[in-house]
């Protein structure tokens, strides 16, 4: 769970770079619910990548590997900065803030739908859409050799709340709003998207997942139900939660069933 600052979703420094290529190789090791930061993330990664993880291109040249206490070389500095460089936290803040300002509710995210697939293109991913009717998915594959599949997930969907007046992006929309951060969520997984189509210097496919209908109504059931998986078969799925309350740039994690 990626956490925010005030009611900036979506801006956790490793949102879109270190947590969708990283973060979620942490999951299933670390044990009990913890924090990570910046000051620590080089030290825990340490201790639980292999010293040839190459997942996401961040493989280690021969003779380089440190495995104890420090990331591959290209994966923090390298990473960081051309993700800022290239995609900028403006830009990202700027989709986030379109889509807050329009938000759409459970199977009614046409307008959202429509902006991911057409950022998705911008980037020269492949796109698939109407799955679950608002469901879309983008499939990138890496130029290095590589069979695996891996889904990075992201909803779409806003809340029935009335958004109390006083943000420049707020919504325009009577009776609805982005109230779990579902804007930021997707803004991350585009910044993402964007980024590896940018540096596809990895083995196998990556699909990215934009889930329509999560707050209660089934959303990624019914694209489980319409053959998402069928269609883009994965060797697992990774998502990520924004968190009010804990420091930009922090996770919670833990092992096991784990709920936003």
């Amino acid at each position: 769970i990626a956490s925010r600052h005030g009611s900036n979703y979506g801006s956790a420094r490793y949102g879109s770079q270190v947590g969708w290529s990283i973060v979620h190789e942490l999951l299933p090791r670390i044990g009990v619910l913890r924090t990570i930061g910046p000051q620590r993330l080089d030290q825990v990664v340490g201790q639980v990548l292999p010293a040839n993880h190459g997942f996401m291109g961040l493989q280690q040249s021969a003779g380089s590997a440190q495995r104890i206490g420090q990331l591959p070389q290209v994966a923090r500095p390298t990473i960081l900065a051309q993700v800022r460089q290239q995609i900028g936290r403006n830009a990202k803040r700027a989709i986030r803030h379109e889509i807050h300002r329009n938000p759409e509710v459970g199977f009614e995210e046409t307008q959202t739908a429509a902006l991911v697939a057409k950022k998705l293109r911008e980037f020269g991913i492949e796109v698939t859409e109407g799955i679950a009717k608002t469901g879309v998915v983008g499939t990138l594959k890496g130029k290095q050799p590589g069979q695996r599949a891996i889904g990075l997930r992201a909803d779409l969907d806003a809340l029935h709340i009335q958004e109390v007046p006083g943000r420049n992006y707020g919504s325009t929309v009577p009776g609805k709003m982005h109230a779990c951060g579902h804007d930021g969520h997707t803004a991350m997984l585009l910044g993402a998207a964007h980024y590896l189509s940018q540096h596809p210097d990895f083995g196998g496919t990556v699909n990215f997942i934009f889930q329509p209908a999560e707050e209660g109504l089934g959303g990624g059931k019914k694209m489980v139900e319409e053959g998402l998986f069928d269609s883009f078969p994965v060797d697992a799925v990774y998502g990520m939660h924004n968190m009010p309350g804990i420091p930009v740039g922090h996770f919670h994690t833990r092992t096991g069933s784990f709920l936003a």
